[in-house]
């Protein structure tokens, strides 16, 4: 006789307490005030925060994170001059490639909130590039070069 397992992950929604299917949950991960944070809630709610964050996230800088670690859903205010780090990230070696990666990460967070395809890495398509230079009336040259 054969037998068959199902798995089934349920994750506990952080701000309903309710519990939910692993393909009805999302997990946000963000930074505020030098304070990351990591929230696990429902894909409805997730969109919320994201719909509501896109415009904050379009006006501020987005930081890129030391070390070269993931960054998802990553939302920072501008940094403060004494706060600033000293040297760039790695992978950055010059203001441009450092204004190029503020505005993919910009495009990448902005794609998100609007449900475009967007992955956390490599190339970002042009129609998306476009779509937020429409949206956002912003200059996407440093993207280009």
């Amino acid at each position: 006789m054969a037998r068959r397992q199902i798995v089934t992950i349920l994750v506990d929604d952080d701000l309903t307490g309710q519990e939910l299917a692993e393909e009805e949950a999302d997990t946000l991960t963000f930074t505020l005030d030098g304070v990351s944070v990591e929230l696990d809630t429902s894909k409805e709610e997730a969109n919320k925060v994201r719909e509501f964050l896109a415009r904050y996230m379009a006006a501020g800088t987005i930081v890129p994170t030391r070390g070269g670690g993931r960054r998802t859903g990553v939302v920072s205010a501008r940094p403060v001059p004494s706060q600033a780090p000293a040297s760039r990230p790695a992978g950055i070696r010059s203001d441009r490639d450092a204004a190029r990666q503020v505005l993919n990460d910009k495009v990448r967070a902005w794609a998100k909130a609007n449900d475009m395809p967007v992955k956390d890495r490599g190339r970002i398509a042009s129609n998306i590039y476009e779509a937020y230079a429409q949206a956002t009336g912003e200059d996407i040259s440093a993207a280009r070069g």
